[in-house]
């Protein structure tokens, strides 16, 4: 007998865009980063476009950066799907 398997199938997922990225020191050792983001999302024959920013703090620890806080905003009016956290 021959076993085939077929690889998994990827699911439809959002493509996220991120934009106009603002980098601003807040103190020693801190920054803050905000940005604009815009994710489109295609299931079951219809596509949705989610978009909003992100405010970001970053913290530096033993030469890495951390992200201390960060808050995401939706800024839509209307949802035409359900959204999960990928999605944003």
């Amino acid at each position: 007998a021959i076993l085939r398997v077929q690889p998994p199938t990827r699911l439809p997922g959002p493509c996220h865009v991120i934009s106009n990225l603002r980098i601003t020191e807040v103190g020693e050792g801190r920054i803050a980063v905000n940005s604009h983001w815009q994710t489109n999302t295609y299931h079951r024959r219809v596509t949705a476009s989610l978009f909003g920013y992100y405010d970001h703090e970053l913290v530096e620890q033993d030469g890495d950066w951390k992200i201390a806080k960060k808050i995401i905003v939706l800024v839509n009016d209307h949802l035409d799907l359900p959204i999960d956290i990928n999605q944003v």
